[in-house]
């Protein structure tokens, strides 16, 4: 999702191999100016962590955030992307 200031939401997923890992969230492990990368929320198997900043991230951890297209691909050395499946849609439905 693009927002008005051509930020970006996205959900990235967080690599075995990223120095993040074992890192808190709050601790600017993913790098760039604090501003740069907002958090919104983190995923981790079935819950949902809104109070993240002193969250110790963990490999596999789906990460929601905003970000500028600049810092989405400084990103890409610490998330995987997520690609969702395309909608089902019912059958009969409009």
């Amino acid at each position: 999702m693009t927002l008005p200031d051509d930020r970006q939401m996205k959900i990235g997923v967080l690599r075995t191999q990223s120095p993040c890992v074992d890192q808190l969230a709050g601790s600017g492990c993913l790098g760039g100016p604090p501003d740069d990368v907002e958090i919104m929320l983190v995923l981790r198997q079935d819950r949902v962590f809104y109070s993240y900043r002193d969250l110790k991230l963990e490999a596999g951890d789906r990460i929601v955030a905003v970000a500028s297209p600049a810092a989405w691909g400084r990103l890409r050395e610490h998330l995987d992307s997520v690609t969702l499946p395309p909608a089902q849609v019912a059958p009969g439905s409009p």
